[in-house]
Parts: C-alpha cells; sequence; structure tokens
C-alpha cells in the first residue's frame, strides 16, 4: 500500500502543515481534508540507491561548504549579490502562478530526495503582518541546514533579478522575450536554448465566469473585443443582458502577459478592469459577481465556471482539460518555465531542473493541479483523437487518397498524451520536445514490443503540395531523433495541413498546427 503527503500548503491544510501521511486509493489519490493532491512517501531505500544517496549528499556538502568558506563568482552570480547567495542554497524569482504553491512544493520534493529532514514551508509576512507571495523552504542535511528562497511577484521579475543576480533561477508562466534574451545573453547565455529553458509543466488559462451565467462557450474574437472594451453587455454575445465587469491580473503576472499575447493582442485591456496580484482572489471574486468575467490558471479554477474556448474559424470551442492542455490543443494553453544560465555556477541548480523532469518530479506538478509530462499511454485504455478531443477525424475532400486515411491510421492505437513541437520556422525540435524523446525512451525501454507511430501536420500556408512535404519532413525529424537514441520501431506519416487544431488565420494557430503526434500500438 502506498502513502503520500498532501500537496498544499501548510497554512491552508492541517494535514499537509503536519505532514501526515495519508493512504493513497484510487487512480488520482487526493487529501481528504482539502482535496488537493497527494505526493507519494519516498520508500525505503535499498542498498545501491542508499549508496547513491550518501554519495549525492556528500557532493552537494562539497558544494555547500564552498558556498560557505567562499569562491570565485559565476556569470550568473554578481559580487553584489555575495552575501545573499551565501544564505541559500537556491534563490529562485518570478511568476506568481507557478512560485505561490508548485515551486515550493518541488523545492520540498527535491530536499527530501536528498536525504533532508525535517522540511518546512515558511510564508513571509511584510512590517503589517499580511502574507506576502515569498517562502522560504528550510530542512537539514545531515548536521547542515539550509534554506532556498522563493519569491513570486510575476514572471518579469524572473529576468530581473536573474540579471542583477539576486536569482539563481527564474521561474516564469510565458516564454522569455527578444528585450529580455539580448539583455542576459552576455550575463547567462541564451535564454531560449535548451541549457537555460527548461519547460516544468503545462497550464490552460481558463475563461471564468460567475456559475449562474448561462453562456457557456466563447471564441477567441469574442474575449478579445470584451477585454478591449468594445463589447461591454452580456446581451451582445448572446448571454443574457447586465454589463460586463472584467477581472484580470496585474501587469507583471506572466498569465496576463499569455492571455494578452493570445487574446487581446495588439489592444489594450479596458481601462476600468479590476485587476489582481494573486489568483485565488481574482477566482474568487468572479464566481461571486454575476456579471463578471475574468482568467486564471487552470488549478485555480475552484467555484467559478470555465468556458470552452474556440481558436476560430473551423475550430471546435475545447474546455481547458488535462487532455487538452497536455497535448497543447487547447486554445489558451501555456508552458512553465525555469530559467537558469546556460552554465550555472551553483551544481545544485542543474541538479533541481533535472530533479523536476523526473517522474517523481512531474507527480508534484500534478499533484498541486497542473498538467505533468509523464509518458505513460501503455498503461492507459486505447483513445482515438475523435474521442480525445471530440473533434473528427475524417480528411477533407482535398486530400488524394481514402478520406478514412488517418481514422484507420490510429484506430487500433493508443494516444500517447503529448504532440511534438517545433522552433518556430524550423523542422527542429524546441525544448519540451528534446525532453520528450527522453521519455519516450524511458517508456519504450520498459515495453519494447511496442511500435511507434509519428503523424506530421502543416498549416495552411502554401500550396498543399507543399504542406504535405513539410508536414512529412517533421515527422522525419522526429523519427531521426528517435533513432538517435535507439528508438528504431518507429513509422512516420504525414497528413499535410489536414485536421487543424488552431486558426491557421493566426501566427500562434499556424504555429500550433505544425506539428507531429505520437501513437503507439
Amino acid at each position: 500500500m502506498k502513502f503520500g503527503f498532501c500537496a498544499n500548503l501548510p497554512d491552508r491544510c492541517e494535514k499537509a502543515a503536519k505532514k501526515e501521511k495519508i493512504m493513497m486509493i484510487g487512480p488520482e489519490p487526493r487529501c481528504p481534508t482539502c482535496g488537493v493532491g497527494l505526493i507519494e512517501v519516498p520508500r525505503t531505500f535499498d542498498r545501491r540507491r542508499l549508496t547513491l544517496l550518501v554519495i549525492g549528499w556528500l557532493a552537494l556538502a562539497a558544494v555547500l561548504g564552498a558556498l560557505i568558506v567562499g569562491r570565485p563568482h559565476s556569470a550568473s552570480e554578481k559580487p553584489t549579490a555575495a552575501a545573499a547567495a551565501s544564505e541559500y542554497l537556491l534563490r529562485l524569482s518570478g511568476s506568481n502562478t507557478i512560485g505561490a504553491v508548485l515551486v515550493p512544493r518541488l523545492v520540498d520534493a527535491w530536499l527530501v530526495s536528498l536525504g533532508a529532514t525535517g522540511v518546512t514551508l515558511e510564508q513571509r509576512r511584510d512590517a503589517a503582518g499580511a502574507l506576502i507571495p515569498e517562502m522560504v523552504v528550510k530542512g537539514k542535511l545531515g548536521e547542515r541546514s539550509v534554506a532556498v528562497e522563493v519569491r513570486a511577484h510575476g514572471s518579469a521579475n524572473a529576468f530581473i533579478h536573474l540579471l542583477d543576480g539576486s536569482a539563481d533561477i527564474g521561474m516564469a508562466s510565458r516564454p522569455v522575450n527578444a528585450s529580455e534574451k539580448e539583455k542576459l545573453l552576455k550575463v547567462m547565455g541564451d535564454m531560449s536554448s535548451r541549457n537555460s529553458e527548461h519547460v516544468i509543466g503545462l497550464d490552460g488559462i481558463a475563461v471564468i465566469v460567475a456559475p449562474g451565467n448561462p453562456i457557456d462557450r466563447i471564441a477567441i474574437g469574442e474575449l478579445a473585443r470584451i477585454f478591449r472594451g468594445e463589447v461591454t453587455d452580456w446581451s451582445q454575445v448572446g448571454s443574457g443582458n447586465g454589463p460586463i465587469r472584467v477581472y484580470a491580473r496585474d501587469a507583471q503576472s506572466g498569465t496576463y502577459d499569455t492571455f494578452k499575447a493570445l487574446v487581446i493582442k495588439e489592444g489594450a485591456l479596458v481601462a476600468d478592469a479590476r485587476r489582481y496580484e494573486d489568483t485565488e482572489q481574482l477566482e474568487s471574486a468572479v464566481a461571486q459577481d454575476a456579471g463578471a468575467i475574468g482568467f486564471v490558471g487552470l488549478p485555480y479554477v475552484k467555484t467559478a465556471k470555465a468556458l470552452l474556448v474556440s481558436d476560430g474559424v473551423n475550430t471546435i470551442a475545447l474546455a481547458p482539460t488535462v487532455i487538452t492542455v497536455k497535448k497543447e490543443d487547447y486554445a489558451l494553453s501555456r508552458r512553465l518555465y525555469l530559467y537558469t544560465a546556460s552554465n550555472p555556477g551553483k551544481s545544485v541548480i542543474r541538479d533541481f531542473v533535472n530533479f523536476i523532469q523526473t517522474n517523481r518530479g512531474q507527480d508534484v506538478v500534478k499533484a498541486v493541479g497542473f498538467v505533468d509530462q509523464i509518458i505513460d499511454d501503455f498503461n492507459q485504455p486505447k483513445r482515438t483523437r475523435a474521442s480525445a478531443a471530440a473533434r473528427p477525424c475524417q480528411l477533407s475532400a482535398e486530400w488524394p487518397g481514402s478520406r478514412n486515411a488517418y481514422c484507420d491510421s490510429v484506430a487500433s492505437k493508443s494516444d500517447m498524451g503529448t504532440t511534438f513541437r517545433f522552433i518556430i520556422g524550423s523542422d527542429k525540435l524546441d525544448n519540451r520536445a528534446n525532453e520528450d524523446v527522453q521519455r519516450l525512451l524511458r517508456v519504450m525501454a520498459e515495453h519494447p514490443a511496442g511500435r511507434l507511430t509519428l503523424i506530421g501536420f502543416s498549416d495552411n500556408t502554401g500550396s498543399y503540395a507543399r504542406n504535405l512535404e513539410l508536414s512529412n519532413a517533421r515527422a522525419i525529424a522526429v523519427k531521426t531523433a528517435l533513432r538517435s537514441v535507439g528508438i528504431e520501431a518507429v513509422d512516420a506519416i504525414a497528413f499535410g495541413q489536414e485536421l487543424p487544431v488552431a486558426d491557421n488565420g493566426t501566427n500562434s494557430g499556424r504555429e500550433r498546427n505544425r506539428r507531429v503526434e505520437v501513437w503507439v500500438n
């Protein structure tokens, strides 16, 4: 029988505060007190694992000793931050979305994996005694006390504090932008490279209204007009009468940056929008206001109603669910990032990031309420795209062969629950795709009889024949990457611009349509 700890914060659940062991029952066990997911309690180590742990601890102790005794500063640490650097094993700054709960829990699980005892999570307060979005995770490694600082004031701060040396790791719920990349290039390397940009999980931005609002679905174009103030009454979107009141995250929020880029775009947020730094406060306020509409990260939908969202012309409205977000088919899905120097001065930085990519780290991502990146569909029932995303699988009349070719290709296969995507304007795998190659390697090693089928797609820019070639090139690129790590049982087929998952009329939609699906039998 397995046992787990509640993944909630200590001040929000008594069982989490006491680190009480809870029996894990069912496929998605949750805390009986607060309903948050459970993080599995590590099992007793065998001799070999214990030996490896001791070696790892000794190496970590040596690093900590170097921090205390003194060492030269790396490119990621400025001399002005030397005093602060010596106080903490790690310092993280940035996104409130991932820094409020997820990252502290990841730090907790990481320290425990290193053999730490007495791990506690302490939230800071301001001078008036009010809680602020900053936390210190403390524990003991042997006789040595260690602490990790997490400051969660918004994604923009990730790059500001990486630049000034007051953070070792930046937390962001959006990708680094061009200006931030340019400023950090000489100090920390290329922040969009595989060594610096780390996708730690996925999230869906849910559009929320009060539970009694009759509206069920909305198109991104309608959302844009509402949040720009061009549509001001619910009757204009077919949902009764009454003024629309807009709720939004603050300007420092990565959630807001992503929503602005995906929805508001070149326009400006309506001037009288009610702004919030805290996601939970925003969700609660929307749920209690019959005229409200807002947006929050997927795990923060509690009492408000999440709407189905369509990307545009010829695309179906999808709910923000684990399946639609994990495959990045949902129009407002997004990635969650950690950013580090390309060559970190502290070995513990790379160790922490690598831990998050393991199944144990991803279990924490799932338990907290975000969407993990674990590939485990060998253990799931067979499913097709039609059942997984409620989208027809029949090809268009332009397809030169059987219109059932795609349906037949996946009918006896299982969807692996991930989709490969590419660096913009190329057939090179992006950073998440590169990590997925390693995840597939681990899964296929456990199931050597399995055979993968890669299905490539493109956007509709250019000729139909050329798009078919491009989609095939992407499928072959993924096949080559898989073969490079020893996965030989791979077939590659392509369907060009067929079956779009997003609106080909937008840049972001075209990027999402350039993809390679992964199926197995």
